[in-house]
């Protein structure tokens, strides 16, 4: 069960109203209304305010993906771990992204679940086996673990396929 699908049958009898605000596109590049609030309040730091208006739109929605990792972020800001694994986990039903099985491992190793880390980046590195951000999550998690040998062949995987992402030259 998500965090956004608690609240579900609470919020039900709202869900059509909602769901016509949600499909309402603004004027800039057919947002829906509720996901631009959402996304505005989280520019602004209001990020509680952002939480609630992006539950509100997962619950209304019928594509969802993206707005539950954007929501899986704001979790993470919180160090909200569990919350945000349930909503990259969400997400990755709803489209199989590598952006949710990325951030599904950062907040396994995130909660001590290292295993459960480690498959999900198997998998991504299955997948996705030329992707340098694959390599440069595997390596920070197992610098994290204290698993420097083998960090440092995940971040030099990583470097070695995008030279140019500076994020794999921090650890």
């Amino acid at each position: 069960v998500t965090d956004a699908s608690a609240g579900a049958a609470a919020g039900a009898a709202a869900a059509p109203e909602g769901a016509a605000a949600n499909n309402t596109a603004d004027d800039a590049g057919g947002v829906p209304r509720a996901l631009a609030e959402a996304r505005e309040k989280a520019a602004a730091g209001d990020v509680a305010g952002a939480i609630e208006a992006y539950r509100t739109y997962i619950l209304n929605a019928s594509e969802t993906a993206h707005a539950r990792i954007e929501l899986a972020r704001l979790y993470e800001s919180k160090n909200e771990w569990q919350l945000a694994l349930e909503q990259y986990e969400a997400a990755r039903e709803e489209l199989d992204l590598l952006e949710a099985t990325l951030g599904a491992a950062s907040s396994l190793a995130a909660l001590g679940r290292f295993e459960a880390a480690e498959r999900e980046l198997r998998r991504a590195a299955r997948s996705h086996p030329s992707n340098a951000q694959v390599f440069a999550t595997a390596g920070t998690i197992a610098f994290r673990r204290g698993q420097y040998d083998e960090a440092a062949e995940a971040l030099k995987r990583a470097i070695d396929l995008d030279p140019d992402n500076g994020y794999s030259y921090f650890y």
